[in-house]
């Protein structure tokens, strides 16, 4: 279990959860599982996770040590999903003019998401698939790029409606 939520904090969109399963047939070694909203505490499911941080020896441990533009979550997303929304992730080692865009495979802005200086950091913003005037943009693919001072990165997304 530890692997797998190590793999899950690593790499999230490797996250599909576990199947838990019992032997059927033998009625002690099945386990009910219900829902947290269950009036009976003995059948709802619970999750105790022990976390010990690593510490690392550096100036700024919580600065990232460069520039980074990282693959949106989930990828690809839908419009009619339960959470109709992409979450792009950058990393910022200092200070910088930040500007975030989306653009369609014809090179046209689609929707500016940042446009500012920001603080040295990870950071991180949804998009819900709208442009710039609130429009819902189309099924296809996007590109989405990152420009932070000298460094720039472009990345695709694929955005189904």
């Amino acid at each position: 279990m530890v692997n797998d939520v190590q793999a899950w904090l690593n790499a999230p969109s490797t996250n599909f959860g576990w199947l838990l399963r019992g032997v059927e047939n033998t009625a002690t070694n099945a386990k009910r599982f219900d829902t947290r909203e269950n009036p009976d505490s003995n059948v709802r499911p619970f999750l105790t996770v022990n976390y010990t941080p690593t510490v690392a020896v550096k100036d700024h441990p919580s600065r990232p040590a460069v520039f980074a533009l990282h693959e949106n979550f989930p990828n690809p997303f839908a419009a009619s999903s339960f959470n109709p929304q992409t979450l792009l992730r950058y990393e910022l080692p200092q200070r910088a003019n930040v500007k975030l865009v989306i653009y369609n495979l014809l090179g046209e802005k689609i929707r500016t998401l940042v446009d500012a200086p920001e603080a040295a950091g990870l950071k991180q913003i949804s998009w819900d698939g709208a442009n710039d005037a609130g429009e819902k943009a189309a099924s296809g693919v996007y590109l989405y790029r990152l420009e932070a001072g000298a460094f720039t990165a472009t990345r695709k997304l694929m955005f189904i409606r």
